[in-house]
C-alpha cells in the first residue's frame, strides 16, 4: 500500500482489534488527533517522545547537556497526564461508554 493509495472499509460491524505498524515515525502526531476524536480509550504504543531533542546535547555534541530539563518536562507530562485523566473521568460520567 503507497501513500496515494486509499483503503476504504463498508459494513455493518464496529472495526476492532491491532494493527501493527512500523517506520511510520510521522503517523503519531495524526494518529493523537484521530484519537482526541472518539469517545473511547485509546493507547498509542511502540513510539518515541523527543521533545526538544535539540536542547538535550551540549555545543560539541555531548550528551545529556547538564540541567537539560528532564525533571521539569517530566512534571509537565505527569501535570498533562492527570488532566487528561480528569477529563476523561468526567466525560464518562457524563457519557458512558455503551457496548
Amino acid at each position: 500500500m503507497s501513500v496515494d493509495d486509499t483503503l476504504h472499509i463498508t459494513g455493518g460491524v464496529p472495526l476492532y482489534g491491532t494493527v501493527p505498524v512500523r517506520g511510520s515515525k510521522n503517523a503519531v502526531p495524526k494518529l493523537m488527533v484521530a484519537a482526541l476524536l472518539t469517545e473511547q480509550a485509546v493507547t498509542i504504543r511502540n513510539t518515541v517522545a523527543l521533545p526538544c531533542y535539540w536542547e538535550q546535547f551540549t555545543a560539541d555534541g555531548g550528551w545529556p547537556r547538564p540541567s537539560a530539563g528532564y525533571e521539569a518536562s517530566a512534571k509537565l507530562m505527569l501535570d498533562q497526564l492527570v488532566w487528561w485523566a480528569a477529563a476523561l473521568q468526567d466525560a464518562r460520567k457524563r457519557r458512558p461508554y455503551r457496548h
